[in-house]
């Protein structure tokens, strides 16, 4: 590929700075480009002036304001209400991560003394027997992109097979206890972003429920596209699926899971419902921001000596003296992990980019703050201790000073006692 127009250098630039905030760096989008031909390069830039970033502060900010909106209708009585918080999919997903916001959101706050707040994992941890009218049950996921998800849960498999074959599917279609039409308690669907499609979708299916979401249609729907103009999105959707067929086998799936066609990529993950030349790193293409982080944990395996070294700096920390590093238990996981996790947390990384970046879950990332508590690293609100600060920063000087001191690192055959996380999100 030639070398780029200054005109085509200042759009990568300002792509990176503004669009995407900052978090996709300038070489990210040049190798993405790569993937086309030169002719073809005016149209990737085109995609990618429509595609959205979206930070944790982001979404926190969206989910708040629509928090906020409730809570400003909500009458509470005497009795008082209470707000159940369910993320949608599994542990560690990206409902999960929402729910996390919402905790920090209403740690930050002062609540009516009458309205009662509860966290579950999943809606079978909800008791449905003790739901009444003062029951709110919030169901939360960073982006709704076919609708598939949620729909999965409140109705049967015989209403969506009749929905998707466009026969009757009438009788509201809710299967699940907790949608049932002569149920008392209060059913809403929270989502950072809703795809028009599903919204349409799920209040066809389910019409009393409640939804929360800033609403993005389809990248190429020809009367709401961003795009605009007709040709452009002809050309581009061409384009895509062009690209896209090469990525993925399953044709409905080409434009993004279900077809969902969005252009959206988040701080914590890249949703599939986004078109997969974004995302995809198979076939030889180099995605914009790889949806299953492999690039993120090749670069922790390849700086493992640097990890090593600051793990035998730091042996005090773990009570394990300089001279007996030889034949103890410092480079187990626990340890390689928590020595990571304390470094980026002095950088002020919180539990979502630390689990990013190490390719764990958030629930794992708990359990190992829980451990660095019982270390003595951080304590329960995750802040370093006076002590680890300190090391830390001697650390830094030494290692900074001289590149040589720790030649002796080499001596240490870690190779089968580092740990290099082998899958994210259920990903190998």
């Amino acid at each position: 590929m030639a070398p780029f127009s200054q005109e085509i250098s200042q759009k990568i630039e300002y792509l990176s700075v503004h669009q995407f905030k900052n978090r996709i760096p300038v070489t990210s989008i040049i190798n993405w480009l790569t993937n086309f031909q030169t002719d073809e390069i005016h149209q990737a830039l085109q995609l990618l002036d429509k595609t959205e970033y979206f930070t944790l502060t982001d979404l926190s900010n969206i989910i708040n304001g629509y928090i906020n909106d409730f809570l400003i209708h909500l009458n509470l009585s005497e009795d008082g209400a209470t707000l159940h918080f369910v993320p949608l999919g599994e542990a560690g997903k990206s409902g999960h991560v929402i729910s996390y916001l919402v905790k920090n959101l209403f740690k930050g706050r002062k609540i009516a003394k009458n309205l009662s707040i509860k966290y579950y994992n999943n809606i079978q941890e909800v008791d449905l027997k003790t739901l009444t009218e003062k029951d709110f049950i919030f169901y939360l996921d960073d982006i709704i992109g076919s609708g598939s998800t949620f729909l999965n849960i409140a109705c049967d498999k015989e209403t969506i097979r009749r929905e998707r074959l466009h026969t009757n599917a009438e009788n509201d279609g809710a299967a699940h206890a907790f949608f049932k039409s002569d149920i008392r308690h209060h059913n809403i669907l929270m989502s950072c972003i809703i795809m028009a499609v599903a919204k349409e979708r799920i209040e066809r299916l389910l019409p009393g429920l409640k939804i929360y979401g800033e609403i993005r249609h389809k990248a190429f729907d020809k009367r709401n596209s961003p795009f605009h103009s007709y040709k452009t999105i002809l050309i581009l959707r061409e384009m895509s699926y062009r690209y896209g067929k090469l990525l993925i086998k399953n044709e409905k799936n080409i434009l993004g899971f279900d077809n969902s066609q969005a252009l959206i990529l988040f701080d914590h993950a890249t949703p599939n419902n986004t078109l997969p030349i974004l995302w995809m790193d198979s076939n030889n293409w180099t995605p914009l921001l790889s949806r299953y982080h492999t690039f993120r944990i090749k670069h922790q395996a390849s700086n493992r000596e640097t990890n090593n070294r600051w793990l035998i700096k730091l042996s005090d920390l773990f009570d394990i003296a300089p001279e007996e590093i030889v034949g103890s238990n410092l480079f187990s996981p626990k340890n390689y992990i928590l020595s990571i996790m304390l470094r980026l947390r002095l950088k002020q990384w919180d539990d979502i980019d630390i689990a990013r970046e190490l390719g764990l879950t958030l629930n794992e990332i708990l359990e190992y703050r829980a451990n660095g508590v019982k270390a003595n690293l951080w304590d329960e609100e995750f802040r370093p201790t006076s002590n680890a600060i300190d090391r830390i920063r001697d650390v830094e000087k030494k290692i900074r000073f001289s590149e040589e001191e720790d030649s002796y690192i080499y001596e240490f055959d870690d190779c089968n006692q580092i740990y290099v996380p082998k899958t994210f999100g259920g990903k190998s």
